[in-house]
């Protein structure tokens, strides 16, 4: 399963309708994925949501195509 930007944006218009403020429960399942993930892992997740900065902006920062940074990305979901 690859996550393109198109999927992505569908996920932060989402998000969206939650003020920035999802749900209780889903804050407490996605601190408990995140206490498990290796700091790469979670590095790529901080750029992409908390940074707000588009695959080819992480991909620049790492010297790695988008794509690679999509595939990485879509390795973390699951």
């Amino acid at each position: 399963l690859t996550f393109d930007d198109d999927l992505t944006d569908v996920i932060d218009r989402y998000w969206a309708e939650y003020d920035g403020v999802p749900p209780a429960d889903a804050l407490v399942a996605l601190e408990e994925c995140l206490d498990h993930l290796p700091e790469e892992s979670l590095r790529l997740i901080r750029w992409r949501f908390a940074d707000d900065l588009p695959c080819g902006d992480i991909a620049g920062r790492l010297g790695r195509s988008a794509g690679a940074v999509r595939v990485a990305l879509s390795r973390v979901y699951d």
